[in-house]
């Protein structure tokens, strides 16, 4: 059920920031919405490793603050966020609050994700 209901999460990746790349405002905020929800399931992991509740709020922050920077810094920094939640993710997981099969899933749809950012950056200038 995870791996469908976190597949289906790309979806409006796939269509507000490849297909339909005007629409850069649902591309954005959606993208600041993932952010902030994987911050948030971060957070509340947090019990014996408190540096992740200061690190997820401050991601959260930061990815709100960056609606207001232009589409190819926003994916930038989007891309630069979600590689720290990776990071997060893998001390989690070896600190065994995390399956295997999650990270791996994570690690794949993650790299999937900057690769649409960064798709999406290039099609914003064309």
């Amino acid at each position: 059920m995870v791996f469908i209901l976190t597949f289906l999460g790309i979806s409006p990746f796939l269509i507000f920031g490849i297909l339909l790349p005007k629409y850069t405002l649902l591309f954005q905020t959606y993208s600041i919405c993932i952010i902030s929800f994987l911050a948030g399931s971060h957070w509340g992991l947090q019990k014996e490793k408190p540096f992740i509740a200061i690190a997820s709020n401050l991601i959260t922050l930061i990815a709100w603050m960056s609606i207001l920077l232009n589409v190819p810094l926003m994916n930038i920094l989007h891309i630069i966020l979600f590689i720290c939640l990776l990071m997060i993710d893998k001390l989690l997981y070896q600190t065994q609050h995390l399956k295997k099969s999650y990270l791996q899933i994570r690690i794949l749809v993650t790299y999937t994700v900057i690769g649409i950012l960064i798709l999406n950056s290039v099609l914003s200038y064309t």
